[in-house]
């Protein structure tokens, strides 16, 4: 009776794991990500170089990727504490230079846009 029991709770447990999990113990959804990374570089482009103060760890890069990234037209960011510098590329029809800017202060750092000089 005792290895009826275990072996339901087994069985149980088994396809609770399948039903989170998936087959292949993935928990993922799967998304389009094709469709969306073409969306997403749409349109013209356009790098815009900020001098960057205040960072001080990968903690702030990562907090400064993740706000410019949420911002529509920025296609891509990269930043550097070490460097004091971060660097976006945009679409200039969705995202004006400004809007970069003031989302980096808010974040309480000081940004302004390196001339191309």
């Amino acid at each position: 009776m005792k290895n009826k029991w275990l072996l339901g709770l087994s069985v149980v447990a088994l396809s609770a794991t399948f039903l989170t999990f998936g087959i292949n113990g993935c928990s993922e959804k799967k998304t389009d990500a094709p469709k969306a990374q073409a969306k997403a570089t749409a349109g013209p482009t356009k790098v815009v170089a900020l001098e960057v103060d205040g960072m001080t760890c990968n903690s702030c890069e990562v907090a400064l990727k993740t706000t410019l990234k949420k911002l529509d037209g920025v296609k891509a960011v990269e930043a550097s504490y070490k460097e004091n510098r971060a660097v976006v590329t945009v679409n200039p029809e969705k995202v004006a230079d400004e809007q970069i800017v003031a989302a980096i202060s808010k974040l309480g750092y000081t940004a302004k846009i390196k001339s191309d000089n």
